[in-house]
């Protein structure tokens, strides 16, 4: 190692080996804790919560019944 060591190679090592020292395992990570943390779902939010028994037997009979829905809504 025959070479200089610039003052700004200094201080940008310093400051990388600092801000690395201060962060957090899960933050180095980029790991997510729950542990203390109220996670918010949306769909529970609004009642949507996945399915369950009789979700799909409502649309199923219309279907098959040949009737249309009331309302039509544009997805995309």
């Amino acid at each position: 190692m025959t070479y200089n060591i610039t003052r700004r190679d200094f201080l940008n090592g310093m400051a990388i080996a600092t801000g690395t020292g201060l962060l957090t395992p899960t933050e180095l990570f980029a790991q997510t804790s729950t542990g203390g943390q109220h996670v918010v779902y949306p769909p529970t939010l609004t009642g949507m919560r996945g399915n369950h028994a009789g979700s799909f037997e409502t649309m199923h009979a219309l279907a098959w019944a040949g009737q249309k829905p009331e309302a039509h809504h544009k997805l995309g």
